[in-house]
């Protein structure tokens, strides 16, 4: 199974100048209440099918005109799977029609809670990689990404990654690093590695978190 993590940035790729890469974002809400997340309940706003053709077709547009072999799609959120099947079926339709020249690749960031069989072999079938938010050791996730009631989702997050692994859907991981990572430094490699994983780490940003106590590290501490 590939290993390989991915870049989530709105531009294009400079290690790969044959690549153009955008971020959707499909669904504004999430399933879950992360302490330190913008992201509003399961609620919120999901982007509609005008939207999505019109700015398919306006990347489709752009990236032949500058000359890109290589489209990259990372979805984004809120929690992207909220938008349902149909929604990732439907974007694999209009690129078919309108890119069908150029090499898409697709990349979901998300909390996994939502996947299951169906999902994960729509996203094996179309060659997609599943960026997965597991900020390390339970002791540490279960602190800053809570479910709906309150509970810690980080067994639950386990058994999704043991369903993509069944179905072969290349994953890797994201964690997010925040005052509660601080002295967990060998902890949280160690967990990764031992999952067997590539990962990477995002520092927490300052924001409008639903916990105070769930807070930024300065850059030192960082470092």
């Amino acid at each position: 199974m590939s290993k390989k993590l991915f870049n989530t940035s709105l531009a294009v790729n400079r290690n790969q100048p044959d690549a153009f890469t955008a971020m959707l974002e499909p669904a504004g809400g999430c399933n879950i209440q992360c302490q330190y997340c913008y992201a509003g309940s399961e609620s919120g706003r999901f982007m509609k099918q005008a939207t999505l053709t019109a700015a398919l077709k306006k990347i489709v547009l752009y990236a032949e005109h500058q000359g890109f072999k290589e489209l990259h799609f990372i979805w984004h959120g809120g929690e992207p799977l909220l938008a349902g099947k149909s929604f990732f079926q439907k974007a694999i339709r209009l690129l078919d029609e309108r890119a069908s020249h150029l090499d898409c690749r697709h990349f979901v960031q998300t909390n996994s809670l939502l996947l299951d069989d169906d999902f994960c072999r729509f996203f094996r079938d179309n060659s997609f990689e599943i960026g997965i938010s597991l900020d390390g050791p339970d002791f540490i996730h279960d602190r800053q990404r809570l479910s709906a009631n309150g509970a810690g989702t980080h067994g639950a997050v386990l058994e999704k990654v043991r369903l993509l692994e069944q179905h072969h859907v290349p994953v890797g991981f994201n964690c997010v690093v925040s005052r509660a990572s601080l002295e967990h430094e060998t902890e949280i490699y160690r967990f990764f590695q031992d999952l067997g994983y590539g990962f990477r780490l995002n520092p927490l940003i300052p924001g409008e978190g639903r916990q105070a106590g769930c807070s930024a590290l300065d850059q030192g501490e960082y470092g």
